[in-house]
Formats: structure tokens, sequence, C-alpha cells
């Protein structure tokens, strides 16, 4: 179980800025299959708790920076590759 450190949320804008820059459409993508933890919705916008997507930052250590978001591409590829397996 992850400890929280903090209540505290973050927008689209900041979990970018976590993930090196990456797009929204990554973000909303890798949320859509699971990759990265859930978000809170308060009304047409979303939010994700700091101190869980600094726990899952912190679970794929990264070598480098950016070394995570190629973390993030490999267990979507793998995800999408399980998939492709799993329905042939």
């Amino acid at each position: 179980m992850v400890e929280l450190k903090s209540n505290e949320l973050i927008n689209i804008r900041q979990l970018q800025e976590k993930f090196g820059g990456c797009s929204k459409t990554s973000i909303f993508r890798w949320k859509r299959n699971g990759v990265i933890p859930r978000s809170i919705k308060i009304g047409i916008k979303n939010y994700w708790h700091e101190s869980e997507i600094d726990a899952y930052i912190d679970s794929l250590n990264p070598s480098r920076p950016k070394g995570f978001v190629k973390g993030l591409m490999e267990k979507d590829r793998l995800r999408k590759e399980n998939e492709a397996t799993n329905n042939s």
C-alpha cells in the first residue's frame, strides 16, 4: 500500500510537468489504460493526488530525468501486446 504524504491535488498541466512535458493525449491514454494512478474528477476537470503520482514515478526508478516517460511508454506497449495476444 502507498503511504500518502499529502492530499494535495495537481491538475493536468502540473502532471505534464512531472512527466517531463509529455502531451495531454499521452496522459489521458495512460489514464484510460490504467498505466498511471486514477484521477479525481471535479466538475469537468481531472486532478491527481500528488503523493500517488510521486510514489508512482519513484516506483519506475528512472535512470535519467525523462527516463520514467520511456518507462510509461514501455508499460503501455507491453499492455497492448498482452491484449493482442489474449484476443488471438
